[in-house]
């Protein structure tokens, strides 16, 4: 049915032209008086046989396009995949601290999520920092320090590289103490954003549940201590002979003494045998 429409419009488009071929010859009929009545006509036979195999082209090509109406299939665009946003484990920024107290910050975390990152004091004075839960929190504000143990902890610099994993979910806090302190401090806390897919050696750390406890070097006052890593698990009070050490300070919670230890990888014992 659409052939048979295409081919009188093409009929139809050659009667066009033909009109407007002759009417052109009209206009140049002085050529008539030149070349006579026959010679005009055999042009006309030739425009019209030109016209002709020219819509023929046109109309052939219009049969092989498919009709714009029928619908094309197609292809369905590839879901995107969306990551999990970065989590940001607090705001950064500069928290102020009065002397002798103490300020609290809600950490976005849950378990096994790593906590790293820088905590410093602005001018460069010491002050004292803890990671604790809710139950923890409690007894820091009432100073019962025989219970209260923190995942970490540090005391009497000015600055510290903060790098441990939460080990349960609830409400964690990052405690910034003056405690004993005459003069305000100014702390600039910038923790790493966590992300799903970026694996650290510092997120493949795994804080262990227990410590070793250490005495106050002035009172004996105990202290739990935290190994840094898997390997050095050995508390020793001086350095050893291989220099690979890590050292620790804390502060005691009774007399405020600065006290110093050292987490030591297990070295083997290499002797000598004399042969008879």
């Amino acid at each position: 049915m659409n052939s048979g429409r295409l081919q009188d419009n093409r009929i139809r488009l050659v009667v066009k032209s033909l009109s407007a071929f002759l009417g052109a010859i009209l206009l140049v009929a002085g050529l008539v008086n030149l070349f006579g009545y026959v010679v005009t006509g055999l042009i006309a036979i030739v425009g019209f046989l030109v016209l002709w195999i020219a819509t023929g082209q046109v109309v052939s090509r219009a049969i092989q396009q498919p009709n714009s109406r029928t619908a094309v299939p197609q292809s369905k665009p590839e879901r995107p995949t969306v990551e999990r946003d970065s989590k940001i484990v607090c705001p950064r920024g500069t928290y102020s601290v009065k002397a002798g107290g103490d300020h609290k910050i809600r950490l976005n975390v849950g378990k096994s999520d790593p906590v790293g990152g820088l905590l410093e004091e602005i001018s460069e004075q010491p002050f004292d920092y803890y990671i604790a839960d809710d139950p923890n929190l409690v007894y820091f504000k009432q100073r019962n320090f025989r219970k209260f143990k923190p995942i970490a902890e540090d005391h009497n610099e000015p600055a510290y590289h903060v790098n441990v994993r939460i080990p349960s979910d609830g409400r964690w806090w990052l405690i910034l103490d003056m405690y004993n302190l005459k003069f305000s401090r100014s702390v600039r806390v910038d923790f790493e954003e966590i992300r799903p897919t970026d694996i650290s050696p510092m997120t493949e750390q795994v804080v262990k549940p227990g410590g070793q406890s250490a005495g106050c070097d002035k009172c004996n006052f105990p202290q739990t201590l935290y190994p840094p890593d898997s390997e050095r698990i050995i508390l020793k009070s001086d350095r050893c002979a291989q220099g690979d050490s890590a050292r620790i300070t804390w502060r005691c919670n009774k007399c405020h003494n600065t006290n110093v230890r050292y987490w030591d990888r297990r070295h083997p014992l290499i002797g000598f045998a004399k042969i008879r």
